[in-house]
């Protein structure tokens, strides 16, 4: 029987890296049978692990940044969870979910345009929530030949199915998860009209458009916004009454907290119907950024054509659509930052390609 010390673990290796001119070395997936194939600051890590398989995930290493690079291996922190995911983050990066949510797309794409199969764990972990309770990670397991390798280029046969259900989900998956880590004091309750706003959009329903170019979301004539607030009552109970608790332990104002009471929920969606600036706002915003993530996604197709299985002819261009959509991201409502979302999109995008059934128009 093998023991930890001569137990040679096979490494599937995610790692984006870049030449001095911010071009990228490929490739970025592949897999080793043994640690000793790998540079020596990684070796010890993945021996401690105990395991016999190891998805390692390292950050970006760029040297035009970054200091040598034995010397950034050898400062990168590395964090394993149970299924046997080994990630690194360093220590000087000042958004690590963004810096991940980066990674993880750049990965699918050289799996979209190489048709690699290296095994591939795709994890979101949710900003910490200084006052609500915290929200779980998720983790998603890639098929072979699964990722963003089907994504669909605009005007193609699956662009409508495809993305309505991703819009779908999408905007299902970021209301349970920003208004968690919206609120960083108890002193942001004060501010009414945004707070109910943030809560009541926390409980809208999705909103598909009836047509192609509708796919975001657009809540913003009548008919779609009943449809958005259909059961939106409902729904915010929980939310109320987890922040009526909250307010009631930290002494808040008798007026404040009343102000969120659970069994004001109709009231609250009422006042936020009659007064819709900030609703709005958010609804605006999440349709910003979904356009912008769909768009990015439906280039997939002829990035795949152009880099003829070398991700090295696009990575710049990819790299520059990645840094306009985090605009979206680090400004989504009111200058706030929400770098998990980044993630989150990019998990739920891959999920529902993989459901999809592209022998049938579904």
């Amino acid at each position: 029987m093998l023991t930890r010390s001569d137990a040679h673990p096979r490494v599937h290796l995610h790692w984006v890296r870049e030449t001095p001119s911010r071009g990228l070395q490929s490739p970025i997936s592949q897999s080793f049978d043994s640690p000793a194939a790998l540079p020596a600051p990684l070796r010890e890590p993945l021996y401690a692990t105990g395991l016999t398989a190891i998805e390692l995930h390292l950050p970006p290493y760029r040297p035009s940044k970054d200091y040598d690079a034995n010397t950034w291996l050898k400062s990168l922190h590395f964090q394993q969870d149970a299924a046997g995911r080994l990630s690194a983050v360093h220590p000087f990066d000042p958004a690590p979910p963004v810096t991940a949510a980066f990674h993880q797309a750049a990965v699918l794409v050289s799996r979209a345009i190489t048709g690699d199969t290296t095994p591939l764990t795709l994890l979101t972990e949710p900003a910490r929530s200084p006052l609500l309770r915290q929200p779980l990670s998720r983790r998603h397991v890639c098929t072979p030949c699964g990722g963003w390798r089907e994504a669909p280029a605009e005007r193609s046969h699956f662009y409508a199915p495809v993305y309505r259900a991703f819009a779908q989900a999408a905007q299902t998956a970021l209301r349970e998860l920003l208004y968690l880590s919206h609120f960083e004091s108890v002193t942001d309750f004060e501010d009414r009209p945004h707070s109910l706003a943030m809560l009541s959009w926390s409980g809208a329903s999705p909103v598909i458009g009836r047509y192609v170019d509708q796919l975001g979301v657009d809540v913003l004539d009548n008919q779609s916004m009943a449809r958005a607030r259909a059961g939106m009552a409902s729904r915010i109970v929980e939310p109320l009454a987890e922040v009526y608790d909250l307010l009631g332990r930290h002494g808040a104002r008798p007026l404040i907290r009343e102000s969120y009471n659970p069994a004001k929920a109709v009231a609250v969606v009422r006042h936020c119907h009659n007064h819709p600036l900030h609703l709005k706002q958010l609804f605006q915003a999440e349709k910003r950024l979904l356009t912008a993530f769909i768009g990015l996604l439906c280039r997939l197709p002829s990035w795949k054509d152009r880099a003829n299985g070398n991700p090295a002819l696009i990575y710049r261009e990819f790299r520059s659509a990645w840094e306009d959509l985090e605009v979206y991201f680090r400004n989504f409502y009111q200058r706030r930052s929400y770098p998990a979302a980044a993630s989150l999109l990019v998990l739920r995008s891959v999920q529902v390609m993989e459901e999809i059934d592209y022998n049938h128009n579904q």
